[in-house]
């Protein structure tokens, strides 16, 4: 097994006046990516953090092993995390609202992680090429912060790849090899 690390590039943050839907994405190129829910001032700010997942095409995982790792300087509160296949880099306005499947509700504070195998075997599966995962405020006066590339702690994905068969084999008929002609000098000088 080997850990196979998987960077995101930054996070963006979108907003949505919702008692008059005009919502849109900025451009995050802070060390936070806030999260809140305003009810007083009718404003959502949603997170999230989109991953290239390219380089896992074809793979099939074992249980338990892809994780989804973030720092959050404060925890969240009212909060639902969920992740879906994005089919680019940038995401579009469609996913503020929700949707996807369900990683985990109210974040803490510190280093979070949860086991996102099971939505990364999907993903894979339908060939897609990135995930996002979105920090969205379900409730008025929830909120919270995660930090993004810039503050040197940002959210990454940890995916444990197994070799493949045929690289196991190649490697067992490579040892083979190597014990054949040990013997066979051992013969030779014996």
């Amino acid at each position: 097994y080997a850990d196979l690390i998987l960077p995101t590039d930054d996070g963006s943050v979108g907003r949505d006046w919702y008692s008059n839907p005009n919502f849109y994405w900025v451009d995050n190129t802070s060390a936070g990516i806030g999260v809140t829910h305003a009810g007083a001032d009718r404003w959502l700010t949603t997170g999230v953090v989109v991953f290239d997942i390219s380089s896992l095409a074809g793979a099939t995982l074992a249980p338990g092993s892809a994780s989804f790792d973030f720092y959050s300087p404060d925890g969240f509160s009212v909060t639902s995390l969920t992740a879906r296949e994005a089919a680019g880099p940038n995401v579009t306005t469609g996913f503020w609202s929700g949707g996807g499947a369900l990683v985990g509700t109210d974040p803490g504070a510190g280093w979070d992680s949860y086991d996102v195998t099971s939505i990364l075997q999907t993903g894979i599966n339908d060939n897609a090429n990135f995930m996002a995962f979105i920090f969205y405020d379900t409730g008025n006066g929830g909120g919270g912060t995660l930090n993004a590339t810039e503050s040197g702690q940002g959210p990454f994905l940890d995916v444990q790849t197994t070799p493949e068969l045929a690289s196991v084999a190649l490697f067992a008929l490579g040892l083979g090899v190597l014990a054949a002609i040990r013997h066979r000098r051992q013969r030779a000088a014996g």
